[in-house]
């Protein structure tokens, strides 16, 4: 049994998607990871930012980006009716 959880026999597959406390935890993390990439990348393409930051920077975006052409927004909570 996995040793976090003790649900299910421990394998990569379960402990990548399957853990419901790893889940809770890590996941967020390894998305944000992935996706600022790919954030930093769309502001610079648009003039944004100057630089890219190297992909393995521990620095979180801010939460928001604006040029005149556009607003980017980074982990921003909306609130809708």
């Amino acid at each position: 049994m996995y040793r976090l959880c003790g649900n299910a026999p421990e394998s990569v597959a379960y402990i990548l998607s399957g853990c419901s406390m790893l889940a809770q935890s890590k996941s967020l993390s390894r998305y944000d990871a992935v996706l600022k990439v790919l954030f930093y990348q769309l502001l610079y393409d648009e003039g944004v930012i100057d630089e890219i930051p190297p992909w393995y920077t521990p620095d979180k975006p801010k939460h928001v980006y604006e040029s005149e052409n556009i607003k980017a927004y980074w982990d921003v909570p909306i609130y809708t009716n």
